[in-house]
């Protein structure tokens, strides 16, 4: 199968940094399938900074016309390196390149390297099939940019010719009697410097976004997404500096970004390599408390206090005092996801109490709950001392710590209770209690100066029980 066309092809190159050149294209051919579409120009002793070869071709015979930069090339005619225009082949198939009144292919290098547009214009025989373009797109030189498009510059028609091969003159009517074949350098593809790829827990608020400036570059293409495929977009912006300030992400949220150098008389670049960032999880709600009530009367000396679970609360702190502004709380604990809490040292009896709770996750604390209060209920004549039925040993507070922390703990009988604390290597580096201990509650304090960070276990001997919990130094 052949196709078949004729016509008229004239080219004028119209850029100030070259100078004025015409060809005349005269064709009337056919084109074979499978023929091979575009020649590569070889070069002796340089590679071509771009180079464009467009062919057209009857029988046997192939012509084309062949525009680009030589980086050695001089800025007239170089007989050795300007190839010379061939002589027309038979079958009434012509071509002419004009240039400074010569006849010739020139590879042509200007003072500055920027945008060339050239003009051709068709004029087909009457009667004769429309003019066809066709060239290779995969070689087309690299850091270049090639766009065919309407002669008012693009404002109707514009292709990518590294996306198709090959041009007919009725493919739109703007093109029908001529277009531009717009040639320019890419710029170069910006490299991201911050935040770091794949950083998370970054605060929402206010996050920079930095990369490398491009010396040729007008602005710079920025986009953000979640997918990254960028399939949508939460930005999409021009920026004329070399960063970008990224204000109102949201908590929790993975976000993917890139760049864009934007040119004039350049090129846009490729899109920068892809990079990603996590923001923090925004802090838990407030706690809601849920018992004792607020203001209850004759509450039992050992109550278990409780709460509604908070929203992305992972832990809870807890606070009880006779004191309205916690100045030194009887209990200060830590709970790990349950939302109640059983005091295990009875109150004083007929007295006021107040407590209240907050959550914590990655992001930090939430806000404290608002404060309750209860009355425990009044003593009887009868005083009847209640003391603890086993030995217990809590959760130190505060966990992790940095350098000093309280360790509470209950014994149920009198007798000689021993508190060490442990490495990780099973050395003992403190001996906290060593002597005997009455019924009732307790509690001691362990300063870890000279102690590196680190996971250390504290251990409770007494008779026959041993109880040990972890607990986490951070300096």
């Amino acid at each position: 199968m052949k196709k078949v066309f004729a016509g008229k092809i004239r080219t004028f190159c119209r850029t100030a940094l070259v100078a004025s050149c015409i060809a005349v294209f005269s064709i009337s051919a056919s084109r074979a399938e499978n023929d091979p579409i575009l020649d590569t120009l070889a070069a002796d002793d340089a590679t071509p900074y771009m180079e464009i070869i467009i062919h057209a071709a009857s029988g046997d015979s192939r012509q084309k016309l062949v525009f680009g930069l030589h980086e050695n090339a001089s800025t007239g005619f170089d007989a050795g390196r300007d190839v010379l225009a061939p002589p027309p082949p038979p079958s009434n198939f012509d071509a002419k390149i004009h240039f400074d009144g010569e006849d010739y292919l020139v590879f042509y290098k200007p003072a500055e390297i920027k945008s060339h547009s050239i003009l051709i214009e068709f004029h087909p025989e009457e009667g004769s099939d429309a003019v066809l373009l066709y060239w290779e797109p995969d070689s087309l030189s690299n850091g270049w940019d090639y766009q065919l498009m309407d002669t008012d510059g693009g404002d109707t028609f514009s292709l990518d010719m590294q996306d198709i091969d090959s041009l007919s003159s009725d493919a739109h009517d703007a093109i029908e009697n001529g277009l531009l074949l717009v040639i320019r350098p890419e710029l170069e593809v910006p490299e991201l410097l911050a935040p770091a790829d794949h950083l998370e827990n970054i605060y929402p608020d206010s996050i920079s976004l930095e990369w490398s400036g491009i010396s040729q570059a007008a602005g710079y293409h920025l986009q953000l997404s979640h997918h990254a495929d960028f399939d949508s977009l939460v930005m999409d912006t021009l920026v004329h500096e070399i960063s970008y300030t990224f204000v109102g992400a949201d908590y929790g949220t993975a976000y993917f970004w890139r760049v864009r150098a934007k040119g004039d008389d350049f090129a846009d670049s490729p899109w920068s390599t892809i990079r990603s960032f996590t923001t923090i999880v925004e802090k838990p709600d407030p706690v809601l408390l849920s018992f004792p009530e607020q203001g209850l009367q004759d509450v039992d000396p050992l109550p278990r206090l409780s709460w509604e679970k908070s929203n992305r609360g992972d832990f809870y702190e807890l606070q009880l005092s006779s004191d309205s502004e916690f100045k030194d709380p009887m209990i200060e604990d830590q709970i790990s996801g349950e939302t109640e809490y059983q005091v295990t040292v009875p109150l004083e009896k007929g007295s006021l109490y107040y407590w209240r709770v907050r959550s914590g996750n990655a992001g930090g604390l939430g806000d404290w709950s608002v404060v309750w209060s209860f009355t425990t209920v009044l003593p009887t004549n009868i005083s009847v001392i209640e003391l603890p039925e086993y030995f217990s040993l809590k959760q130190n507070y505060p966990n992790p710590f940095n350098s000093s922390t309280r360790i509470s703990y209950t014994v149920p009988e009198s007798g000689n209770v021993r508190i060490d604390v442990i490495d990780i290597t099973g050395q003992r580096v403190a001996t906290l209690v060593n002597e005997v201990k009455s019924p009732g509650c307790h509690n001691v304090a362990f300063d870890a100066v000279g102690l590196s960070s680190g996971v250390f276990i504290y251990r409770l001997k007494a008779g026959n029980t041993t109880l040990s919990k972890p607990m986490l130094l951070i300096k």
